[in-house]
């Protein structure tokens, strides 16, 4: 396989899972209000039917950039603002519109 077929079937890769990490975070918002961490935590602990866990790690970067693609999208809005604890800053709450 040459190299361009590689980085073709990478990218094609990677769309489509950012396409599903979205659609997982779009439905765990539900009709609640999270942080990208709180959010990110609430999946971490959620296991799918063949007992995998909804994202690899409990990391705020796993979410936010995700909510960032749903609210320019402008399924998700950003309600508040909440004082993270671990980080020290005040941070974005987001639901689903």
């Amino acid at each position: 396989m040459n190299n361009i077929t590689k980085q073709t079937r990478k990218e094609s890769f990677k769309k489509t899972q950012l396409k599903k990490k979205c659609k997982l975070i779009y439905e765990q918002l539900g009709s609640g209000e999270y942080t990208a961490r709180e959010l990110a935590t609430k999946m971490y602990n959620i296991k799918d039917k063949e007992g995998k866990r909804l994202l690899r790690t409990s990391e705020r970067q796993e979410t936010a950039p995700r909510l960032t693609e749903l609210v320019d999208l402008d399924l998700v809005e950003v309600v508040k603002k909440k004082y993270d604890e671990i980080s020290g800053c005040s941070v974005a709450v987001y639901k689903r519109k």
